[in-house]
């Protein structure tokens, strides 16, 4: 008798040995993929992180006076780590002044997670504009004639109703003030300059400073956007209406005269939309013309003075004005015995008449003095 081997157990075993090693897989690959979503969970919290204390830092630029903290090209100034609400993680920034006038901002972002991983991003900043002063000159500031400023605010509402009037009218000048002396002070705010003051109690309601040694930033010059066509806008004993949008127009020159002569700025959509002028030569509104911004208020309109050109700008109002300019190259002549809403920036500042005033809108001092450089976001690997 025979005895015959058997060859079913040996099978059994050895697929029960291959489907336990496929389970170990399936189990081992399952694992992975819960990891790795983890991770891709955990990284995406962190870079949520980061951009939140991105956009932190941006919006606080002024408040937290970032700028001050780098004087020096080269200094940096490392934040403290900086928990967000709800949990949402924490960031940490860098701030390294690059040049003179150039800021690279380094965010890192970690989720709350037990992991919390790493992820970073980084801009640059470059400084804005700001409008600080009711008139600021990078020439000689003089007010005759019993001319002058005082503040309200247009986020309020309209200028003296209901209290809205301020003693914010703030002057600078890089070179000198004078002021017509007056009563009560024409000036109804502060005085700063680099060089020599009227200061006496008739002046100013404010501090006089002259020979300061805390000057603001010097204005920086704007250059002319390139691509635009630029062409002369002269308007005489007419009215031309600009709609807003567009958000931006065009000009070598801008002459508005005889006493009918009008350019209206009419804001066409709800909310308003900010408009920007850019004029690379001179303006010039004289003979009872006006400029009128339609909604009245001075940071839904600026006038820039872009490029190297250095014509005067005459501003005789035939009625209340509400803009800011920006012109740092530009000698200001403002007349005309009306109202000014808004803020002037110019090199030489002359104001002039009795009853012309520059009434400096508070509001303007919230609009943003930083900007992006524009395509210097980016992701970066630690």
């Amino acid at each position: 008798m025979h005895r015959q081997r058997g060859f079913i157990l040996p099978m059994v075993i050895f697929s029960l040995a291959i489907m336990g090693v496929l389970v170990l897989v399936i189990m081992s690959t399952s694992d992975d993929d819960r990891l790795g979503s983890r991770y891709d969970l955990e990284g995406t919290r962190s870079f949520n992180a980061a951009e939140a204390g991105l956009a932190t830092i941006f919006t606080n630029w002024k408040a937290q006076n970032y700028e001050g903290s780098v004087p020096l090209v080269g200094n940096t100034n490392v934040l403290a780590w900086t928990n967000l609400p709800s949990n949402g993680g924490r960031y940490r920034g860098t701030i390294l002044k690059a040049d003179a006038s150039t800021y690279m901002i380094t965010v890192d972002g970690q989720s709350a997670g037990a992991r919390k991983g790493l992820r970073t991003v980084q801009m640059m900043l470059t400084p804005g504009v700001s409008f600080a002063y009711a008139v600021q000159g990078t020439g000689a500031v003089t007010f005759s004639g019993g001319s002058g400023t005082d503040s309200y605010d247009s986020d309020v509402g309209a200028y003296n109703v209901a209290g809205n009037k301020g003693a914010n009218g703030d002057i600078y000048s890089a070179i000198s003030i004078a002021i017509g002396e007056d009563t009560p002070p024409p000036i109804q705010g502060d005085s700063k300059s680099l060089g020599a003051i009227d200061c006496g109690p008739t002046d100013q309601s404010g501090t006089c400073d002259p020979n300061t040694t805390t000057p603001p930033p010097a204005p920086a010059t704007v250059s002319c956007p390139v691509g635009p066509t630029y062409t002369a806008l002269s308007i005489s004993g007419t009215t031309t209406v600009l709609p807003v949008p567009p958000n931006a127009y065009y000009y070598s020159s801008i002459t508005v005269s005889g006493g009918s002569g009008r350019l209206n700025f009419n804001f066409t959509t709800t909310p308003k939309q900010h408009v920007d002028v850019w004029v690379s030569g001179a303006v010039t509104v004289s003979g009872g013309a006006q400029i009128n911004n339609l909604s009245q208020e001075p940071p839904l309109l600026t006038f820039w003075g872009c490029g190297t050109n250095t014509a005067k700008w005459t501003l005789s109002g035939g009625s209340d004005a509400f803009f800011a300019v920006y012109a740092p190259k530009h000698e200001l002549v403002i007349s005309g015995g009306s109202g000014f809403f808004g803020a002037f920036v110019g090199a030489k500042v002359t104001v002039s008449g009795g009853a012309t005033r520059v009434h400096y809108d508070e509001a303007l001092s919230r609009v943003p003095s930083i900007v992006l450089v524009p395509g210097s976001w980016t992701e970066i690997t630690r």
